[in-house]
C-alpha cells in the first residue's frame, strides 16, 4: 500500500477471488476499483459487448428466389382471390423492390431482436407474392432460412391505402394481362 501524506488519497492493489484490482482509496472514503492484468497494466471492459450487431438491409438482387430457377409463374386463380408469385425481380418498379426490401430488413430486424442471430445473406431464400381479393389488395413476404427447414418470418401487407397502391396495382393488372393475352394467343391456334 502507497501511502502520501501531501495527497488526499491512497492506493493499494486487492485480489478478490483470483480478480485484480488497483484500488484508490480517497480521504472522504471514496473508492474506485480498477480491474487489472497480471502483469499491472488496465483490463478494458470488451465494448463489443454493449454494441449491437447491424442487421443489413439487403438488396433484392443479393437474395436467392424461393422459386427464382422455375419460369415465370403462372397466376393463381380461387373464387375469391387471384394471386401472382414474383419469381423475376428485373420487372419490379423500384418502389415495389423498396417496399419488399423494407419489409424483409423489418422482419430480419424482428429476428434479430428476439434472437441476436444475424442470417447471412447466402442462406435467406425469399417469397413474395401479391394477391387480390374482394375489395383488397395484399403484398406477402415470406423469408426462410436454408440451413433450417422449420424457420419461416413472414407479413402480409394490405396496400390499398399505402403510398405506393397505384404502381402495385399497375403490377399486378400488367401480369393478369400479359398472363391472359398469352393464354388467348395459345387458344387462338387451335381454333
Amino acid at each position: 500500500m502507497n501511502t502520501d501524506t501531501k495527497k488526499n488519497y491512497r492506493t493499494l492493489t486487492k485480489c478478490d477471488n483470483g480478480k485484480l484490482y488497483k484500488v484508490i482509496e480517497y480521504n472522504t472514503g471514496a473508492r474506485v476499483e480498477i480491474p487489472i492484468n497480471q502483469d499491472g497494466s488496465i483490463k478494458w471492459f470488451d465494448d463489443s459487448k454493449l454494441l449491437k450487431k447491424k442487421v443489413p438491409h439487403y438488396r433484392l438482387e443479393e437474395l436467392t428466389m424461393l422459386c427464382a430457377d422455375r419460369e415465370e409463374c403462372k397466376p393463381d386463380i380461387f373464387d375469391t382471390s387471384i394471386w401472382f408469385e414474383i419469381t423475376d425481380i428485373s420487372t419490379l418498379p423500384a418502389p415495389m423492390k423498396k417496399e419488399f426490401e423494407d419489409t424483409i430488413y423489418k422482419l430480419l430486424m424482428k429476428h434479430y431482436n428476439d434472437t441476436h442471430e444475424i442470417i447471412p445473406h447466402d442462406s435467406i431464400e425469399i417469397d413474395m407474392c401479391i394477391r387480390v381479393e374482394e375489395n383488397s389488395l395484399v403484398s406477402s413476404v415470406n423469408v426462410f432460412d436454408n440451413r433450417d427447414i422449420n424457420f419461416e418470418l413472414g407479413e402480409e401487407k394490405e396496400l390499398i391505402h399505402s403510398a405506393e397502391f397505384n404502381i402495385f396495382r399497375s403490377y399486378f393488372y400488367n401480369r393478369v394481362n400479359n398472363f391472359i393475352s398469352g393464354r388467348m394467343r395459345e387458344i387462338e391456334q387451335y381454333i
